[in-house]
């Protein structure tokens, strides 16, 4: 009996320093650096650290519905300088493989996109969060895609493999420095013509067509 206690208390150990520090470069090395945003508090779910990215905001009560970070950002009613502000600060996220158990409403993803989501379980990290949050407010309304990363050259979802996950964040970090250089004033697609995808991606034939005009 004590040798089973002794093996739930080291493994309760063992999550809780996986959580706070193991699995974030971000909460580390980013997150006193960071204005707008931050980490929730982790949560324990099947001896894994579960967190997810939060816009900092004043709340009016404790009770008040949370809504999801392109509204809360519009509320803020910030520039564009400052929007762009948010956009590297989500890229601070970077390394970050806690698992996220942010919620997106059904305006996010198509509905077939979720179920598959839900029947083949998939789950996605904090970093891989933080671009979708990031791919979210290029649309003008719904979107269409969802927090799932497909590499097209294997046909596999690839948001916990490592190789994948650092190309992708060097395509994000490279289409930021191209938008920042035109001021944010067209828009254009961050994995436009690449070898990754997000899922519902290839529902429509021109998802430019769907993005706002400017930021």
């Amino acid at each position: 009996m004590k040798k089973n206690n002794l093996n739930l208390t080291t493994t309760i150990a063992l999550v809780a320093f996986l959580c706070f520090f193991g699995c974030s470069n971000a909460f580390v090395n980013g997150q006193l650096q960071l204005k707008y945003l931050s980490l929730s508090d982790p949560v324990k779910q099947n001896q894994t650290c579960e967190r997810h990215i939060e816009v900092l905001y004043k709340r009016n009560s404790s009770t008040e519905f949370t809504p999801d970070d392109r509204v809360i950002l519009d509320k803020l009613g910030l520039n564009r300088k400052d929007r762009i502000k948010v956009f590297h600060e989500y890229l601070n996220f970077y390394g970050d493989t806690c698992v996220s158990n942010k919620y997106f409403s059904n305006i996010y993803g198509r509905s077939q996109n979720r179920a598959e989501m839900v029947k083949k379980n998939i789950r996605y990290p904090v970093e891989v969060e933080a671009l979708y949050s990031i791919t979210t407010m290029l649309f003008k309304g719904s979107v269409i895609v969802s927090p799932v990363l497909i590499n097209q050259q294997t046909g596999k979802v690839c948001n916990f493999n490592r190789n994948d996950i650092d190309i992708v964040y060097k395509i994000y970090k490279e289409w930021l420095k191209k938008m920042e250089k035109r001021n944010f004033s067209k828009l254009s697609w961050p994995l436009e013509n690449g070898n990754y995808k997000w899922l519902g991606e290839d529902a429509v034939d021109d998802i430019e067509s769907l993005l706002k005009e400017s930021l």
